[in-house]
């Protein structure tokens, strides 16, 4: 099974972004799975998910502990 890395250096985003929101699934304050997620939401165009992914993934890594919703 390829991971999201190397979805994301073969252009697959579509399935980086499912294998990043997999991994959010498991782990829900993963803030580089956030991160990652708004970086694939970028490729895609779906700039309405892109602010709320990304402020999330800085919050988390600012304040341990923080959750998103």
């Amino acid at each position: 099974m390829r991971g999201p890395t190397a979805r994301c250096r073969e252009g697959d985003w579509e399935g980086a972004l499912r294998c990043y929101e997999r991994c959010l699934e498991l782990e829900p304050e993963d803030a580089t799975a956030h991160n990652n997620r708004a970086a694939a939401l970028i490729e895609l165009g779906h700039w309405e998910q892109v602010r709320s992914a990304g402020s999330c993934g800085r919050r988390l890594n600012s304040l341990a502990g923080s959750r998103c919703e």
